[in-house]
C-alpha cells in the first residue's frame, strides 16, 4: 500500500499539472495548434506521457507479485541509489525555493518566462517533498539497525495502518478544527509569519529582512510560500497545510516506539497522539509549532538510530545535519536544543569504540560533520541577515528577549522559573506519569550503549534539560514578568506529550513484579508519590496558590495543554485516579491488557474536554468570522467580473480597536484579489455611502442612527452588529 499510494498521488498530481496547463491558452498571436504555442503543445505531451507511465505504474503495483512491484521495490532496497535520489529531492527542493524567492529583476527578460513555468516548478517540488518522505520512511523501515530484543523486526507493510492513521488524523482536523477559523487569533505573532510569506513570495525578502521581519526565522514561512499563489484562499491552504504538518509526527514517533514496543502498543500510542490538544489547538493558527513537531520528533529520530550498514553511517549522520540545521531554520530555541540532540547522537553505540567516554579521531569527525551540515543548511539565513545590516547575534536568535529589566534577573526569580517549568512538565506527564515512574526502575546507567531503555531515558533527560535552559531563560528575562510571573510559555514544550507517552508505555511494557516486595510497596512508588507531585504542580500551576501567579498565567492561546487541564477541572482528578489505579491493578494482577486498558482512558482523557477548549477558541474569533462574512459578500459580489471592484469598509469607533485589527486581519490573510481600505468613524457620526461600494459596521445598540434598506443583522456568539451594504 506505501508503494501504491505513493504512485497514486504522484497521478493525481501530475494529472492537475496537465488540467491546469491545458486550461491556460497561449496568446493569439503564439498560437500554433489547438489554441497552443508550439512550446506549450510540446509541454502538454510530455507531461500526457509522464502521467501514463505514472498510471502504468500505479496498475502494475496493485499486483504485489507482480513484475512492476518487484522491479520498484528491487530500485528501492538499493540504499546506494536511494541516497542517490534523496539527494536528488534536496537538491531540487532548494533549487526551486531559491528561484522562487528571487526578486523580478534577477529574472530580467526571462521573467514571463519564469511566470509561465511556475505551476511546473511547483509540481517537481510537491514530488520532490513526497519522494523524500517516502525514501526516508522506507530507509528507516529497512535499512536501520534495529535492537537485539526485537521479536518482529519492522516491516513496511506495518507502516500501512501508520498511513491510515496520518491520512485520518488530517481528515478529522478538516472536518472539526479548520471550518471554524476564519484569521488570527489576536495575532501572537502570526501576522509576522504571513507578511514574511507574503516577501517571500513577492522576491522582497532578500532586500528588505530587518529586526521585524527576521523576529522568526524563514523554513516555516517558505513551506507555505506556495500558498500566497492561491488568491482569496490562502489562508485555506495554509490551515490544509498545517493539518499534513501536525499529522507528521506520527511517522518518527512510531519509528521510535517499534524499538520499544510491539506494533499494536505503537499503533496505540500514535492514535493518541493524534488526539493531544496539540492537534486541536495549533493547527488552527499560522505558528511554526506545526513544522517544529514533526522535525524535532524526526531529528530525535536520527539522533538515536544509526544505520545498518557501517559504511553508510557518514550519509545518515549528514541527513542528521540537515535535520538539525531545518530545525534551527524553523525556531530560534533550536540552539539550545541541538547541543542536546548531539548529546543524544553521542550515546549511540559507533563501530570501533567501546563506551560514551572513549574518544576516536572517526568518532569526533562524524560529530563535525553534523555540526557542519547544519551550519551550511543556516547559513543562508545568516547571509540575509548580514546583507541587511542585521547584527550576527540578531541572525542567531539572540535578539528574542534582549529587552529587559536587571531587577528580574535575580536567582530567586531565576528558581522561581525553574520550579514553575518542573511543575508544568510533571503536569504535561500526568496522565503517565506512574508508569513513567515504572520505566525509571529500568534504568541502568552503565548499560547506556546495550540497553536501549537506558538510553531512551538518557535521551529523554538531554531533551528536558535542553528545553529547560531555553524556555526558564526565556520567561526569566521577559519583560512581562517584571512585576511577578503573568505568562508561562507553555507553547515551547508542547513536544514532549508524545515522548512523555512513549516514556509511559515503556514502562507498562517493561513491568517487573518481581522488581517490588510488596503490592503496598509497588503502589506507594508508583502511585502515591507521583500522585502527591500532580497535586502539588496543580495547586502550584493552575490553582496559583503557593507563588503570586498572574490573571493570565495559563494563556488559552499559549499554553494550550496547561488551559486543557484548566478546562477538565474536576474531571481531571477523575481520570487520573482512573489510569493510575486501573494501571496498578492491571499490572500487578497480571492483566495483559495493561495497555489497551490505558490507551482507552488515555484517548477519553484527551478527547473529553476538546470540544469545549474549540469552543472557548471559537468565542475569541468573533471578529475574525465578521471578516469572512463581508470577504465572501464582497467575493460573491466581485465573481464573474473582469474588472474587480474595490471596497471601502466603515467601522464604528464603538467597536474595541484590537476587534478592528482582528476583523482586518481575517481579510489581509484571505489575500484578497481586489483592494479593500478600513475606516473608523465616530459612532455618532454614521458615514452615507451613496455611490461608494462597500460596507458600514457598528454594533447593534447604536441602532438609533437611520440605517439603509440593505441593511444585514449579523450575530456571532453572542454579538450583534449591524451591517449596512452598498454593492452598486
Amino acid at each position: 500500500m506505501w508503494i501504491q499510494l505513493y504512485l497514486i498521488f504522484c497521478s493525481l498530481e501530475t494529472l492537475g499539472l496537465f488540467l491546469h496547463t491545458a486550461m491556460e491558452k497561449s496568446l493569439p498571436q503564439e498560437t500554433v495548434l489547438l489554441g497552443y504555442s508550439i512550446e506549450r503543445f510540446v509541454l502538454l505531451i510530455i507531461i500526457f506521457l509522464i502521467l501514463l507511465f505514472l498510471i502504468y505504474l500505479t496498475w502494475g503495483s496493485l499486483d504485489p507479485a507482480g513484475k512492476t512491484h518487484a522491479t520498484i521495490e528491487r530500485f528501492l532496497r538499493n540504499s546506494k541509489l536511494t541516497w542517490t535520489a534523496m539527494g536528488a529531492c534536496v537538491l531540487l527542493i532548494a533549487g526551486v525555493y531559491l528561484l522562487f524567492t528571487q526578486p523580478p529583476e534577477w529574472f530580467g527578460a526571462r521573467q514571463v518566462l519564469f511566470d509561465r513555468m511556475k505551476p511546473l516548478l511547483f509540481w517537481l517540488q510537491t514530488l520532490a517533498w513526497q519522494t523524500f518522505f517516502m525514501l526516508l520512511v522506507w530507509y528507516s523501515v529497512h535499512s536501520i539497525r534495529q535492537p537485539e530484543e526485537m521479536q518482529n523486526p519492522l516491516s513496511i507493510r506495518e507502516m500501512n495502518p501508520v498511513l491510515l492513521i496520518f491520512l485520518g488524523a488530517i481528515v478529522l482536523k478538516l472536518m472539526l478544527v479548520l471550518p471554524g477559523t476564519y484569521g488570527l487569533y489576536k495575532d501572537v505573532g502570526e501576522s509576522k509569519y504571513f507578511n514574511m510569506i507574503y516577501y517571500l513570495f513577492e522576491g522582497k525578502f532578500y532586500s528588505s529582512a530587518d529586526d521585524v521581519t527576521t523576529h522568526y526565522p524563514l523554513f516555516y514561512p517558505l513551506m507555505l510560500l506556495f500558498t500566497y499563489s492561491v488568491k482569496n484562499y490562502t489562508f485555506h491552504c495554509i490551515m490544509a497545510l498545517n493539518a499534513i504538518f501536525a499529522s507528521n509526527i506520527v511517522f518518527p514517533l512510531y519509528l521510535l516506539a517499534r524499538r520499544f514496543l510491539t506494533q499494536k502498543y505503537s499503533l496505540i500510542l500514535i492514535a493518541i497522539a493524534c488526539v493531544i490538544p496539540f492537534q486541536f489547538l495549533i493547527p488552527n493558527r499560522l505558528l511554526s509549532e506545526n513544522l517544529y513537531f514533526p522535525l524535532l520528533l524526526w531529528c530525535v529520530y536520527l539522533a538515536f538510530v544509526l544505520p545498518e550498514n557501517p559504511k553508510q553511517r557518514w550519509l545518515w549522520d549528514s541527513l542528521t545535519g540537515l535535520f538539525f540545521g531545518l530545525l534551527y531554520l524553523t525556531r530560534f530555541i533550536s540552539l539550545a536544543i541541538i547541543p542536546f540532540l548531539m548529546l543524544i547522537w553521542w550515546l549511540k553505540p559507533f563501530d570501533g569504540v567501546k563506551g560514551i567516554f572513549q574518544l576516536s579521531w572517526k568518532k569526533i569527525g562524524h560529530a563535525f560533520l553534523i555540526i557542519a551540515v547544519t551550519g551550511v543548511v543556516y547559513s543562508p539565513w545568516i547571509l540575509i541577515g548580514v546583507h541587511n545590516g542585521l547584527s550576527l547575534k540578531e541572525c542567531l536568535g539572540f535578539g528574542i528577549t534582549a529587552s529587559t529589566n536587571t531587577q528580574q534577573l535575580t536567582i530567586l526569580n531565576l528558581l522561581i522559573w525553574l520550579l514553575l517549568y518542573l511543575a508544568y512538565f510533571i503536569l504535561l506527564a500526568a496522565p503517565v506519569l506512574n508508569v513513567f515512574a515504572i520505566a525509571m526502575q529500568v534504568f541502568y546507567p552503565r548499560k547506556i550503549e546495550t540497553d536501549e531503555n537506558s538510553r531512551w531515558l538518557w535521551s529523554l533527560l538531554f531533551l528536558l534539560m535542553g528545553f529547560s535552559a531555553a524556555v526558564v531563560r526565556h520567561s526569566w528575562r521577559a519583560f512581562y514578568n517584571l512585576e511577578m510571573p503573568e505568562r508561562i510559555m507553555g507553547r515551547y514544550v508542547i513536544y514532549f506529550v508524545p515522548l512523555f507517552l512513549l516514556t509511559g508505555f515503556i514502562g507498562i511494557s517493561g513491568f517487573r513484579k518481581n522488581r517490588y516486595r510488596s503490592f503496598f510497596h509497588f503502589f506507594s512508588i508508583t502511585t502515591l508519590l507521583e500522585f502527591a507531585l500532580v497535586i502539588f504542580s496543580y495547586v502550584l500551576i493552575i490553582s496559583a496558590k503557593i507563588i503570586p501567579l498572574g490573571d493570565q498565567f495559563i494563556e488559552p492561546l499559549i499554553s494550550i495543554d496547561g488551559f486543557y487541564i484548566q478546562q477538565l477541572g474536576g474531571f481531571f482528578w477523575v481520570f487520573l485516579a482512573i489510569l493510575y489505579f486501573g494501571n496498578s491493578y492491571f499490572l500487578w494482577y497480571g492483566r495483559k491488557s495493561a495497555v489497551e486498558f490505558a490507551g482507552c482512558v488515555l484517548a477519553v482523557f484527551y478527547l473529553f474536554a476538546e470540544i469545549d477548549c474549540i469552543d472557548i477558541l471559537k468565542r475569541e474569533n468573533t471578529f475574525q468570522k465578521l471578516g469572512y462574512t463581508l470577504s465572501e459578500i464582497m467575493l460573491n459580489a466581485n465573481k464573474g467580473r473582469d474588472e474587480k471592484r474595490d471596497y471601502t469598509i466603515y467601522f464604528s469607533d464603538g467597536i474595541y480597536v484590537d476587534d478592528r485589527k482582528d476583523f482586518a486581519w481575517s481579510l489581509y490573510v484571505r489575500n484578497l484579489d481586489f483592494d479593500w481600505e478600513i475606516i473608523k468613524y465616530p459612532a455618532a457620526e454614521k458615514p452615507q455611502l451613496n455611490d461608494q461600494d462597500g460596507f458600514v459596521i457598528y454594533p447593534l445598540d447604536e441602532m438609533q442612527i437611520p440605517h439603509n434598506e440593505e441593511s444585514q443583522f449579523v450575530k456571532i456568539n453572542g454579538e450583534q452588529f449591524v451591517v449596512e451594504v452598498n454593492l452598486n
